[in-house]
């Protein structure tokens, strides 16, 4: 197998990533295939909604998954809260009891082709996985940079072992202020 480099336009930047999926979705397109496809665009619907609102950028939907970025950190937490909020609240008005798993992280990323790539990227899936549902879980880069900032409440989950990622990540649980 070749790796082929990166075309020539991409560029790396710092930026707020985030991931989100819907909790539980492979079972429920097992048993109710069509609320399980309402729910997905129900997830589109509120992301964009959610990012738009917050300057952000909405990358890319895969399956039950969005994830977005942004150049502040303070929006991307908004954001999450946002989108957190609207999906639970617009899935019950529908009968569906249904929650995301979001995870937030801040680190340097590389765009090319619209797509974003690199170990920004990498840190805020693997720290959505990690989250419980209903969760906003963010690593303690976003901690740090909103950490005295009013309106933001985390709570220190400790530290975790990320798949495919070296060391210890102490990670945090995002709550409304």
């Amino acid at each position: 197998m070749s790796i082929t480099a990166m075309p020539s336009s991409s560029a790396h930047h710092l930026a707020s990533v985030w991931f989100a999926d819907i909790v539980g979705f492979t079972g429920l397109s097992a048993r109710d295939e069509g609320t399980a496809m309402k729910l997905v665009s129900l997830l589109q619907l509120c992301a964009r909604r959610a990012v738009g609102q917050h300057q952000g950028r909405l990358v890319k939907f895969m399956g039950d998954e969005a994830m977005a970025e942004f150049n502040s950190t303070e929006a991307s937490i908004r954001a999450a809260l946002a989108l957190k909020l609207d999906f639970e609240e617009l899935a019950a008005k529908r009968g569906t009891t249904a929650l995301l798993r979001i995870g937030v992280h801040v680190g340097d990323v590389v765009s090319a082709e619209g797509d974003i790539y690199g170990d920004g990227v990498n840190t805020a899936s693997r720290i959505q996985r990690e989250a419980k549902p209903g969760e906003i879980l963010v690593s303690q880069e976003v901690w740090r940079h909103l950490k005295g900032r009013s309106g933001f409440a985390m709570e220190d989950r400790g530290e975790h072992e990320l798949r495919g990622l070296e060391g210890a990540h102490r990670l945090f649980a995002e709550t409304p202020g």
